[in-house]
Parts: C-alpha cells; structure tokens; sequence
C-alpha cells in the first residue's frame, strides 16, 4: 500500500503478530494502523422479520506494511461511515483471530473491532 505515513504510535509487528498467535490484546497499548480500504454491505437478520445491518469491512495495515481484514462490530458501524482510504485509526477494542483458508495455507491475521478511534492523518 503506497501512502503509509509514519504517526506516533503507529505500530510495527502488530499484524503479524496476529497472524503467528503471539499477540495479546491485554498486553497492548492500541495500535494505529492505516484504512487501506472499506467495504460496507447490508446483511439481513436472521429471518425475514429481522431488521438489517451494515456489515463493515477494512482493510488495515500497519506501520511494517503487512495487511489484514477487520471486521467493525455493528454497535461502531455508524462511526466507520467517515472513514476513509489512507485515514489513520486507533483500535481501542479488538479481538484478534487468525484462519486458514485450506489445510495448507498460511495463517491469516483478522480482527473484530467493536470500538475505535479516528485519529485522522488523512492522505
């Protein structure tokens, strides 16, 4: 991703570290990472009677280039409506998980971010 700008706090190691399970959430100041992109799509409850949701997707990188996806929790989606590409954020709440997609892949770095703040360093 072109445009990484270098911001106090922005942190070094935090996305692979999720990526090989070695990171602690507890143990972590929040990290600032980059908007690299946003996806935003409206997902149906569970039945017909269930209102819908905005279901927001980033995708963040950080201060060592790698990058991941993140989920943003429902409750903070209306704030992720003013983000922007290349916008700078800080997770103040995160989940970090990692997947597979087949037997033979890599581990992937993923996160669930019910709280975050805009810090702003939009380019």
């Amino acid at each position: 991703f072109e445009g990484i700008i270098n911001v106090p706090g922005f942190v070094r190691g935090f996305i692979q570290s999720i990526a090989d399970g070695s990171c602690a959430n507890t143990d972590l100041t929040p990290p600032i990472v980059q908007v690299v992109s946003k996806s935003v799509k409206r997902a149906a409850g569970y039945n017909s009677k269930d209102p819908t949701f905005k279901r927001v997707t980033l995708r963040l990188v950080d201060g060592d280039g790698n990058q991941m996806a993140a989920r943003v929790g429902t409750n903070a989606a209306h704030l992720a409506k003013r983000i922007k590409r290349g916008d700078i954020i800080r997770l103040d709440v995160f989940t970090p998980l990692s997947h597979r997609e087949n037997d033979a892949s890599p581990l992937k770095p993923i996160a669930f971010i019910p709280q975050f703040s805009h810090v702003g360093y939009r380019r």
